[in-house]
């Protein structure tokens, strides 16, 4: 899973009355988790594992609980191609658009944007391109042309 949250919270159960529990995150030590909840503040770009165990008479559940997630804060990159930004195009000129969208953490895109460009009419014009990534990250990016007669 990614998100682009840096806080993850948990809570680790037990069908064991009076059982404590024990998490750790990316592999550090073991450390209690009063009640078996426990919140992550301020986490890093990238992968995390949260591991989450309960303890009942000394003895630490030999299976605990693991998730996995990708932090992902990085907004998606917009290239645009055309219409080319400060162009002048004619009215009635054919500009086919050409964009992409990508994810620099590894993220998969939805990329949107017209599937023409307007030269109708003359005028100053914008072509806008948005994008959005699996963690929910989001970017714009909007080109401004002139249409002449």
């Amino acid at each position: 899973m990614r998100t682009k949250r840096t806080i993850a919270r948990f809570t680790v159960l037990s069908p064991v009355k009076g059982a404590t529990f024990e998490c750790r995150l990316d592999g550090g030590p073991w450390a209690p988790c009063a009640k078996g909840r426990i919140t992550y503040k301020a986490l890093a770009q990238g992968p995390h594992t949260f591991e989450g165990r309960a303890r009942f008479g000394g003895v630490a559940d030999s299976t605990p609980v693991v998730r996995t997630w990708t932090v992902d804060t990085t907004p998606p990159v917009i290239n645009v191609t055309a219409p080319v930004s400060g162009a002048t195009y004619t009215v009635g000129q054919v500009v086919v658009p050409a964009y992409t969208c990508s994810d620099p953490a590894g993220g998969s895109v939805v990329c949107k944007g017209p599937a023409t460009v307007d030269t109708k009419r003359a005028g100053k014009k914008t072509f806008t391109v948005t994008a959005k990534d699996s963690a929910g990250n989001k970017a714009t990016l909007k080109v401004n042309f002139t249409v002449v007669k």
